[in-house]
């Protein structure tokens, strides 16, 4: 299952180039729904694993 960052990046965003990393929502849902998601997921087995693109500018 593949899950987006969930920082907000923007009002129509997946979680990537976050601009606001304090700010847990992103067009997938808020901080609330992710962590319910997450929480079922965990109840049914699952892994959750962090996506997470570094870059060295």
């Amino acid at each position: 299952m593949w899950l987006p960052p969930p920082s907000f990046a923007g009002k129509q965003s997946a979680g990537y180039n976050p601009k606001q990393y304090w700010r847990l929502d992103n067009s997938y849902g808020d901080r609330d729904l992710h962590r319910a998601m997450l929480e079922e997921l965990l109840k049914k087995g699952g892994e959750p694993i962090a996506d997470i693109v570094m870059c060295a500018l």
